[in-house]
């Protein structure tokens, strides 16, 4: 055998590279995986900060943020939490959708003015 008809029996026989383009079957893709689906959030949590001394440490804490109308960053959220005990439950994206929706509320009742400090 030479090496020629080596090389062609190699390419004849080799395996087709995988199509990138083509989506792929449902059965593959883990949250599409027949009627079962991945849980996206925790079960045991609570959607809103319902509690007023959660509402009262988040104002304390970073009322400069509502002020400015800037939502705060994992950073400043986590600093939050460490400071105060009420929030302990949270984690810093509770704390940061909180103080996003004062914002929002601020802008809806026309609160919106930016304060100059």
């Amino acid at each position: 055998m030479t090496i020629r008809s080596c090389v062609w029996t190699l390419y004849r026989n080799r395996i087709p590279p995988p199509n990138r383009n083509r989506i792929p079957p449902l059965n593959r893709i883990p949250h599409l995986n027949g009627n079962r689906r991945m849980p996206l959030t925790r079960p045991d949590r609570v959607s809103a900060m319902e509690n007023q001394e959660e509402k009262e440490a988040v104002e304390r804490r970073l009322n400069w943020f509502v002020r400015k109308l800037v939502v705060p960053g994992l950073d400043y959220c986590r600093a939050a939490l460490k400071e105060e005990p009420a929030l302990s439950s949270r984690t810093w994206r509770d704390v940061k959708y909180c103080v996003y929706n004062m914002i929002q509320r601020r802008k809806r009742h026309g609160d919106c003015a930016e304060d100059s400090d």
